[in-house]
């Protein structure tokens, strides 16, 4: 793979063409390589700029993070052929995704593990994990609200599309505004009225049914950068961490 050159920092995305991604996902052929070079031709200036701009990474460091995380997650995992329609943005699973991988990478530097596949040492980032840990957890809590702002889209378009703004709106009022903003969720009463409920008992089941739909969603984030079960499972946990250490407040 040719080494990455210095670009222009840009956050500006391309708009999504599924019918691309989804030749570049299709591994194998001619026309699925021309695809994937075509896909990365697009999208690796952003996702430099993200680690510079938005991570705060020194040029240098971001360009050997993206080098291994396009040589180890994005043609030795096929990442791209996990990507599918409906479920929000490619972007959004391409940066949650790097940023996983970048998440990873500072965990294996404190804990000194071994680097990434054919990824040389970067001191600058030793240091400063070494040092005080702050940059790790920025990525920690970086990463965790990418993974919960996923799911909360997914779980939307799945309550749009089976017609059930009641379990959206519950969740939303019960739970999702409550964590986001720090406000007390509505009481029972309001929810009753505002969707015509019979009964309290029903909003309680109905954010029962929503609370349910949001772990599914989470699950179905987490499971696309996780290798199996239990590291879906050890994932959710460390978000759980990740979200209270933060101080932000768990649903």
């Amino acid at each position: 793979m040719a080494r990455l050159r210095p670009a222009i920092q840009t956050l500006e995305f391309p708009t999504t063409q599924w019918s691309l991604i989804v030749r570049a996902g299709n591994n194998g052929g001619d026309c699925s390589r021309q695809a994937m070079a075509e896909l990365l031709g697009r999208y690796l200036t952003p996702m430099r700029a993200h680690l510079v701009n938005r991570r705060h990474m020194h040029p240098v460091d971001a360009d050997d993070l993206l080098q291994a995380f396009l040589a180890d997650r994005v043609l030795e995992d096929e990442l791209v052929s996990c990507a599918v329609q409906g479920r929000g943005r490619f972007r959004n699973f391409l940066l949650t995704a790097l940023d996983h991988f970048v998440l990873n990478y500072f965990r294996s530097l404190q804990a000194q593990k071994r680097q990434p596949k054919g990824h040389r040492v970067l001191r600058e980032l030793v240091d400063v994990v070494g040092g005080n840990g702050e940059a790790g957890q920025a990525f920690d809590v970086a990463w965790g609200r990418e993974v919960i702002e996923q799911a909360v889209g997914e779980m939307r378009e799945e309550c749009i599309a089976a017609r059930r703004p009641d379990v959206w709106g519950v969740f939303e009022a019960r739970v999702l505004r409550p964590c986001l903003e720090s406000v007390s969720p509505t009481p029972y009463r309001e929810l009753v009225e505002r969707f015509n409920f019979a009964t309290p008992s029903e909003a309680t089941n109905i954010l029962v049914t929503g609370n349910r739909m949001f772990l599914r969603a989470l699950k179905s984030v987490v499971g696309r950068y996780a290798k199996d079960g239990q590291a879906v499972e050890e994932e959710l946990l460390d978000l759980q961490r990740i979200l209270s250490s933060s101080g932000a407040r768990s649903a």
